[in-house]
């Protein structure tokens, strides 16, 4: 998986999302994801209010497969912010 320059993990598909979520100790359910166009693709912040912690993806180059694999684990609260 990678990871940006303070260690924190950036998952590009639905294992590494697992591997971070576990990782973060973010509860999906209670979790609101915000997604968001960027010139390489779609990137969602996966925010967990009550453990105090986020997840930021990889750039997804397709807005549903990225929808898709935030369900899949469990994230029922997905924001698509369009500029």
């Amino acid at each position: 998986m990678k990871r940006n320059i303070f260690g924190e993990p950036r998952p590009a598909d639905y294992d590494e999302l697992i591997e971070a979520i576990d990782e973060k100790g973010i509860n999906p359910t209670q979790s609101v994801a915000f997604v968001e166009e960027e010139s390489s693709g779609w990137s969602a912040e996966l925010l967990d209010g009550e453990a105090d912690a986020s997840i930021t993806t990889v750039a997804w180059s397709s807005l549903e497969e990225l929808k898709q694999q935030l369900e899949a684990v469990g994230c029922q609260d997905i924001e698509v912010i369009r500029a």
